[in-house]
């Protein structure tokens, strides 16, 4: 797939590199402000080593000259700028330079009526860098393909640079920050993608690089849009390393894959992150992810995938999950995010040890991972606990191998009940943990047992003297409550465990059926 995406630029990107220009007569190459339409076309003064025209608000064509192209503003609207049916592609640029000097803080609008080859903020062909440069495609645009900051000589790095789709379409390719050229080894960082509304006919990048040099800490926001092509955090082609790049995703309709870092080289990929939902909102209604998400892909030559993580904000269905070595779920007092996966291969994860659960948890169980294929842990534990001050948590593939269900009990210091269909308790562990400090009221409703501290399992990893029992607990049964069973203090189940300095108060007008009151028990 990469290598005909690779085919199908080929011919742009070599134009790109080969295109530059400025409008006739504009010999400032600081600041300028230009407007491209049918009152004032372009005059594709600015020409390339090749001979290439193109148009740019500020452009300098003096291969000797080394000063910077900035601050200028392209804005191209009501105004075909595309060769059609063949021949060499016409670029618009905020900033050109064939000199050696920097491309930096140029923008291009593309607006309503606004057609155009490619687009590029900010390019440099003579070894300068290019720096905080920045292309939006507003309603109405068209373009073939898009790039924030562009580097087409032996040297220079792109830094910074930003690419914002709000609506239109973009048929082959959207780069935030990208490097040309196979000879190079600068770095492409820091760059960014924003797809915010339209249809993308293409794969999107937050850094791409050609060179040997690294892609790190590129970015890329979906928020909307309707995207055919992958999503990409950063990619290199060459010998670098792709490292600590990030996509986030919040909305829009991802047809293809999702990766926080690619390799078609011999790098490594490491570090990169996905993110799904932003920690604060559900997804956006009708966001879709068509195929699988990768931390990190190696489409061939050395170098290890590691350390990729992907953070899970927000629930969302994909075919599959892949090459991540933390999973990490976060949840909200509203947000409690879920993976549905889809991929009639199945799921594989490395270990339960590589998930984690953050935020306002739930207390009792739900399901993080679910894949009706069924799900494989590589490392073959199927259950994993964590022990913390006052609460534990479970991590357990379920009786059918199709879900990891995640579990959590607080087992100090509990002030609210809580109920399963049989019992209501304050504090609770399953694993073992010491049962201390709980205290509940149950004022109403029917209950079966009640259990002030409740003890139960094996597994804890806490210290043997805060194992096994339940300890200074107290229920109160008052009001309309009526209880069924046995309404004890504290509880233990596990062997050798101590039940003491627990604790029971029923109030007058409590309805007890046929159980009995124990200030602490232990089995």
């Amino acid at each position: 797939m990469y290598q005909e995406i690779k085919s199908r630029r080929l011919a742009l990107l070599v134009a790109i590199a080969l295109t530059g220009g400025s409008l006739a007569g504009a010999t400032n190459a600081y600041a300028a402000e230009v407007t491209i339409n049918a009152s004032t076309p372009p005059s594709n003064n600015a020409t390339d080593p090749g001979g290439y025209p193109g148009s740019a608000a500020g452009a300098i064509n003096d291969p000797a000259n080394g000063d910077d192209v900035s601050g200028n503003t392209l804005t191209l609207e009501n105004y075909d700028y595309s060769v059609h049916g063949g021949g060499n592609p016409n670029a618009i640029f905020g900033g050109f330079t064939c000199g050696t000097g920097r491309a930096k803080d140029n923008i291009v609008h593309i607006r309503s009526g606004g057609t155009v080859n490619s687009a590029v903020g900010g390019g440099t062909y003579g070894g300068g860098d290019v720096v905080g440069n920045r292309v939006y495609l507003h309603a109405g645009g068209l373009v073939d393909g898009v790039v924030g900051g562009y580097v087409g000589g032996a040297s220079g790095s792109a830094e910074d640079n930003h690419v914002v789709v709000e609506s239109g379409r973009v048929n082959d390719f959207i780069h935030g920050g990208e490097i040309g050229d196979a000879a190079s080894m600068g770095h492409v960082t820091g760059n960014t993608v924003t797809i915010a509304g339209g249809v993308i006919d293409a794969p999107v990048y937050g850094g791409y690089n050609n060179g040997s040099g690294n892609v790190t800490g590129n970015r890329v926001t979906i928020t909307g849009g309707e995207i055919h092509g992958s999503v990409i955090g950063g990619d290199t082609f060459g010998s670098g390393n792709v490292t600590g790049n990030t996509v986030t995703i919040t909305g829009g309709e991802i047809r293809d894959h999702v990766y926080g870092g690619f390799r078609n080289g011999d790098g490594d990929v490491k570090d990169n992150i996905v993110n799904i939902g932003d920690g604060a909102h559900d997804l956006a209604a009708g966001t879709r992810i068509d195929q699988s998400i990768y931390g990190g892909f190696n489409n061939g030559g050395s170098g290890t995938i590691s350390g990729n993580i992907l953070n899970v904000k927000a629930s969302a269905s994909a075919q599959n999950i892949r090459n991540f070595d933390k999973i990490n779920f976060y949840f909200t007092k509203t947000l409690s995010p879920k993976l549905t996966l889809s991929d009639t291969a199945g799921t594989t994860i490395k270990s339960l040890s590589d998930i984690t659960v953050n935020g306002f948890s739930t207390i009792g169980t739900s399901t993080l991972i679910e894949n009706v294929t069924g799900i494989t842990v590589s490392d073959g534990r199927s259950s994993v606990s964590t022990t913390g001050d006052t609460a534990e948590t479970i991590l357990s593939t379920d009786r059918t191998g199709k879900k990891i269900d995640y579990a959590r009990y607080i087992f100090k210091g509990a002030r609210t009940a809580e109920s399963s269909i049989y019992e209501t308790w304050g504090g609770h562990s399953v694993i073992g943990n010491t049962t201390t400090g709980n205290e509940i009221t149950v004022a109403s409703g029917t209950h079966t047992a009640v259990y002030g501290g409740w003890t139960t399992g094996a597994g804890s990893t806490a210290a043997a003297e805060k194992r096994g029992d339940s300890t200074y607990n107290k229920v109160t049964v008052d009001g309309t409550a009526t209880v069924s069973g046995n309404v004890d203090g504290g509880m233990t189940t596990v062997s050798g465990g101590k039940a003491s300095h627990n604790k029971v108060t029923i109030n007058k007008g409590v309805t007890l059926s046929s159980g009995d009151v124990y200030g602490g028990s232990a089995d």
